[in-house]
């Protein structure tokens, strides 16, 4: 009798693995942090600068807590100094 309640369980313990397995996860909500990209408004209005291209930096927002546009103060390569970088859509 012993022998066979414990083949029962193993039994029912594999059909259970079994089950969980064929199961997806569910799709998570989106969240409230946000990637954003800041660029230099320096290099963007100035045309007569010294290289081609506009300095870009990637980072994180919360969309709850800072709904306005970002502002940051971050070195730009080719303006060579400490600019104020805005998000760009």
């Amino acid at each position: 009798m012993g022998e066979g309640n414990g083949q029962e369980v193993g039994c029912s313990v594999n059909l259970v693995s079994r089950t969980r397995r064929n199961v997806l996860p569910m799709a998570k909500n989106k969240g409230v942090r946000l990637v954003v990209t800041l660029e230099c408004t320096q290099c963007r209005s100035n045309p007569a600068k010294r290289s081609p291209g506009v300095s870009r930096y990637t980072t994180q927002k919360n969309r709850r807590n800072t709904t306005e546009r970002l502002e940051l103060k971050k070195f730009c390569p080719h303006c060579n100094s400490a600019t104020v970088h805005k998000e760009i859509k």
